[in-house]
C-alpha cells in the first residue's frame, strides 16, 4: 500500500517538486545562457572539485541539490528504505545589496520519504520555504544544510549527520564514507545537452555506512549522496 503518493514517486518524487518549482521560475523556451545571468556561474570545465569544501553550498549557481537514500535494518529485522533531499534555487543573483535578512535570493524545497518493507507501505513529505537563517539554508564551504527541523551536517570527527522526522516516521543517522568521493562527468563537469551551460558539476558518495535511528529503533545500513550543482 503507498499512503499519499503514487506508486512512481520514490526518487521521482523529489525531482518532481524541483521540476516544477524550476518551470514556475524559468521562462519557456529559454536558453542555458538566458536562464543564467550573466551574475549566475554557469558550470564549465575544468573544475577541480575540493573536499570538504565542494559538500558546501554554492550559491554563485542557480540550482543545487543534495539527495540523500539508502536502506536499514533495525535490531529486530525490520528493514527502511529512505530519502532525504535538499534544494536550492537562486532567484537573486548573488552579490546585490540586501534591505533585510528576508529578502528573497533563494528558494529551498526539501523532501523526505520512508519505505517501511514489512508493512509494505510508502509514505512522503515535503517542505518549501525562502532561504533565510531562520527557515532554510546551506552553509559554506562544509556540509549544513537545513529545512526547519531536517538538516544534513557535519560533526566534528568528519563524520555527517542526517536528522529528518514528519508524521509518524523519522531518521536520525551518522554517516560515514567508506569510499571517496566519484566524480561524473569529465574535467569536473557532467555535461547534460549540448551549449554551453547545459552541465552541472556533480559527483556522489557511493559507500555511505549507516547508524542511529529509524522511527525510533536503533538501525545500521548503508546509504548514498548525489551533489549537484549548476545554472541550467
Amino acid at each position: 500500500m503507498i499512503e499519499n503518493a503514487e506508486s512512481g514517486l520514490r526518487r521521482g518524487g523529489g525531482l518532481l517538486l524541483f521540476a516544477l518549482l524550476l518551470a514556475a521560475i524559468l521562462p519557456m523556451g529559454a536558453s542555458a545562457e538566458e536562464q543564467a545571468p550573466r551574475s549566475f556561474k554557469l558550470a564549465a570545465p575544468p573544475y577541480e572539485f575540493v573536499f570538504p569544501r565542494d559538500h558546501g553550498n554554492h550559491p554563485e549557481y542557480r540550482t543545487e541539490w543534495w539527495y540523500f537514500t539508502g536502506h536499514l535494518k533495525t535490531g529486530s529485522g525490520r528493514r527502511y528504505g529512505f530519502e532525504v533531499t535538499f534544494f536550492r534555487v537562486g532567484i537573486a543573483p548573488p552579490g546585490g545589496d540586501r534591505e533585510t535578512k528576508w529578502d528573497l535570493e533563494h528558494v529551498m524545497p526539501a523532501h523526505f520519504a520512508i519505505t517501511d518493507m514489512e508493512e509494505r507501505r510508502f509514505r512522503y513529505y515535503e517542505k518549501l520555504n525562502r532561504a533565510s537563517e531562520f527557515t532554510a539554508s546551506a552553509a559554506v564551504g562544509r556540509l549544513d544544510v537545513f529545512n526547519e527541523g531536517w538538516r544534513a551536517s557535519t560533526n566534528p570527527d568528519g563524520s555527517w549527520r542526517l536528522v529528518a522526522s514528519a508524521g509518524i516516521d523519522s531518521i536520525d543517522l551518522t554517516l560515514r564514507a567508506r569510499k571517496p568521493p566519484a566524480i561524473h562527468g569529465e574535467n569536473g563537469v557532467s555535461v547534460k545537452a549540448a551549449g554551453e551551460g547545459y552541465a552541472s558539476h556533480y559527483y556522489s558518495m557511493t559507500r555511505l555506512a549507516a547508524s542511529g535511528s529509524v522511527n525510533g529503533q536503533n538501525a545500521t545500513g548503508e546509504a548514498w549522496m548525489d551533489h549537484e550543482f549548476g545554472s541550467s
